[in-house]
């Protein structure tokens, strides 16, 4: 009995491992004393010692759920998996002012080196934002490997990525469709604010279907925390203000988060105030901005089920800039209203098969006017939005490792009135998706698979069609592969299937639009935009030096876009502009290099480069980004941060026959930061100068070019406040 027993005990320890590690600091990897690590499973709690270390001395091969807590550090929740094999364990805590969703395992941040290859340089944390930040959101990720910016003036401007815009490139704010009109037309402005985001990702590759049918673009998403995810220990507030030369711009933003009663209470106001565009040769008349936004969100976690809301309202005034040979000659002032009402839940069970349950449900009601020089409003338009989304996150089902399956369904409904050229309709759309990854010896695949439904409803007669209801149904799919050769090199290929559903504009308009400088003509008969896309991935990670790359082509059977026919309404004067399907290739690569020189100088590179056109002509797409290249030097001494950076555009002469050309330019920015704290306050201030030499130079996707240059010499002062 005696030798039974020791052979129990002898197996069982060899089926047992050591759970040990340290909990560090985000920032500089110190070791972060007396944090608590609670097991669930095993009700055990364990706190580090004055290094950081930890140590379980024996944890049974399985999965658990690791909570991490410490005070002013934003607290972590995640599964590990004992597996029998020996490792060592990092944990990164982030400081209540730097909100990051990574978690540090073994030394890697993300959940696999597919999620790394396509998030570690194009994911943006708060403290980066609150260096960067800029009036909109196209100018606060236009540094990222592959942006661009779309302007027709600063207010409208819109993130382009691969040379692909509109509804090819999506916006979510935490997670769920920011809906508004900005993907119609280049004179609608993006209506979610970045001033109080907490981190800002740029997501492409298979995880792009979870969110839209087109993977060929991508998803810029926001994460606001409108609903408070994390419960304080106490009350916390921040403010952030900001100061521009170029514009007078005045952006204010306050929050404040605390535990009540067992929830958590979360309010947000933020402002932002700017004047006419400053200009090397002149200012941008009509150019102003004045936003405001309000936000309240509260939550109640309740061990494994957590429920929020969050109502969130944001008021816009902004100008089109005049252009008097082209219809408006003291240009187009425009309104907008958003009101957004959110409803998130999530059930996490601890089973293998379907560890977590999350539901999410919100209303949108957006209203856009536009005013002539009479102060009457020539244009209206009123979005009512009703999405839901049911997702299951799964650990295990045959042959998937880990992804989730989810149900979407959305009802729009439009109504216009004045000079708009677009019906009042409906569209409803349902969509099943699927998002999975696996690992195998030295491989990683992801993949996954959306199928969406669209019914799109005109509401009355309308000239282009006696009956224009069209219904779409899309497919889309795609994998991506990659292959660590060994630590220090990996490639691989994504290969997908994309399908995107024409805009209501792309298939209904018919008239003047005049904040554009255009007379629309839409195609009720156009299919959808289905097209093959192939990345080739590379990744060469030395010791002090790392290499990425991304070569991609996008070959589209029926690509969708507005093209300048030449032709004039003489009646209004007015361009014609008529929407069709036509097969096209854009193709590219994005290469970016970083090189630490030392403990304090790091050099990081840039080079993008887009290709359009369309193949059964062979001639030029129209409003593809120029060749460009960046080079930056920084160095960093403790809480003082300086960038210098030098971009480089080449001229674009590949144009559409109605284009204009752009010349190369180049520009010089400088940006510092330094943090600092006193008492139970942090703080950053920035500074940072655009444009050095005030260079005139015009950016090519830039509507209004013909009129006036790039903004010149831009001074920005910015002050953070945590307490």
């Amino acid at each position: 009995m005696i030798f039974l027993v020791l052979i129990i005990l002898l197996i069982s320890d060899l089926n047992a491992e050591m759970f040990n590690g340290r909990v560090v600091d985000s920032r500089n990897e110190d070791g972060i004393p007396d944090a608590t690590i609670f097991i669930e499973e095993l009700s055990l709690k364990i706190n580090t010692d004055s290094l950081g270390h930890f140590k379980v001395d024996s944890l049974a091969v399985a999965k658990y759920h690791i909570d991490i807590v410490k005070h002013t550090y934003k607290s972590l929740h995640y599964e590990i998996l004992m597996d029998g094999s020996s490792k060592e364990f990092v944990f990164k805590m982030h400081p209540l002012e730097f909100h990051l969703d990574e978690i540090s395992v073994g030394g890697e941040l993300y959940h696999s080196e597919l999620d790394r290859f396509y998030n570690e340089h194009s994911h943006i944390n708060e403290s980066e934002i609150n260096r960067r930040l800029r009036l909109t959101l196209a100018q606060t990720v236009q540094n990222e490997l592959g942006m661009s910016v779309r302007s027709l003036g600063p207010a409208p401007s819109r993130p382009v990525l691969h040379g692909l815009s509109g509804s090819r490139v999506q916006i979510n704010s935490d997670g769920m469709p920011a809906i508004d009109m900005s993907a119609t037309s280049a004179d609608h402005a993006v209506a979610t604010d970045p001033s109080s985001a907490k981190s800002l990702s740029i997501i492409r590759g298979p995880k792009t279907l979870i969110y839209n049918p087109s993977v060929a673009g991508g998803i810029v998403d926001i994460n606001r925390s409108d609903i408070p995810l994390d419960k304080p220990h106490q009350v916390q507030i921040n403010t952030k203000t900001y100061y521009e030369s170029v514009n007078s711009l005045f952006n204010g933003v306050v929050e404040a988060i605390a535990p009540i009663a067992g929830f958590t209470v979360k309010g947000n106001y933020s402002i932002k105030d700017a004047g006419n565009q400053y200009t090397p040769i002149g200012t941008l008349e009509n150019t102003g901005i004045k936003n405001q936004n309000y936000n309240f969100g509260i939550s109640r976690d309740f061990e494994d089920v957590f429920i929020g809301t969050s109502m969130n309202e944001m008021h816009m005034d902004y100008g089109i800039p005049p252009d008097a040979e082209l219809g408006h000659a003291n240009g187009v002032d425009i309104s907008m209203f958003r009101r957004i009402n959110n409803l998130r839940s999530a059930i996490h069970n601890h089973d293998a098969l379907i560890s977590d349950i999350r539901i999410d449900l919100s209303r949108t009601f957006y209203q856009h006017n536009e005013f002539g020089s009479d102060n009457r409003v020539s244009a209206f338009y009123s979005l009512e939005n009703y999405f839901s989304r049911v997702e299951l996150e799964y650990e295990e089902l045959p042959l998937l490792n880990h992804g989730v399956l989810g149900v979407q369904y959305n009802n729009h409904q439009m109504n216009t009135s004045g000079r708009v050229s677009t019906p009042n309709l409906t569209n409803n759309n349902l969509a099943f998706y699927l998002f999975s990854e696996r690992r195998f010896n030295q491989n990683e695949i992801q993949f996954s698979i959306r199928n969406e439904n669209s019914w799109i409803r005109p509401i009355g007669t309308f000239a282009l069609n006696e009956n224009p209801a069209r219904n779409f149904n899309t497919l889309s799919f795609s994998t991506s592969i990659l292959r660590s050769f060994n630590d220090k090199i990996s490639g691989g290929i994504s290969i997908s299937r994309s399908s995107r559903i024409p805009t209501s504009e792309e298939l209904y308009s018919n008239g003047p639009h005049l904040a554009v400088y255009s007379y629309e003509i839409g195609n009720s008969d156009l299919e959808l935009e289905n097209s093959w896309n192939i990345e080739l991935l590379s990744s060469f990670d030395f010791q002090n030096f790392n290499i990425h790359s991304t070569l991609y082509t996008n070959e589209y059977d029926n690509f969708i876009f507005t093209q300048n026919t030449g032709d004039t309404n003489w009646v209004i004067i007015l361009p014609l502009f008529q929407t069709a399907n036509r097969p096209a290739r854009v193709s590219g690569m994005d290469i970016g290099i970083e090189y630490d020189i030392s403990d304090k100088f790091l050099y990081e590179g840039q080079i993008s480069y887009v290709y359009g056109e369309l193949t059964d002509t062979n001639t030029p797409l129209p409003w593809i980004p120029p060749l460009r290249i960046s080079n930056e030097f920084q160095y960093s001494n403790k809480n003082l941060n300086i960038k210098i950076r030098a971009i480089y555009a080449a001229a674009q002469n590949r144009i559409d026959i109605f284009e204009e050309s752009t010349d190369e330019f180049f520009v010089f920015n400088l940006n510092a930061d330094y943090a600092f704290s006193f008492n139970s306050i942090t703080s950053m201030l920035t500074f940072n100068v655009e444009n050095i030499f005030n260079t005139e130079y015009y950016n090519h996707l830039s509507r209004i070019k013909h009129l006036m240059p790039e903004a010149g010499r831009n001074i920005r002062i910015g002050l953070v406040f945590y307490y």
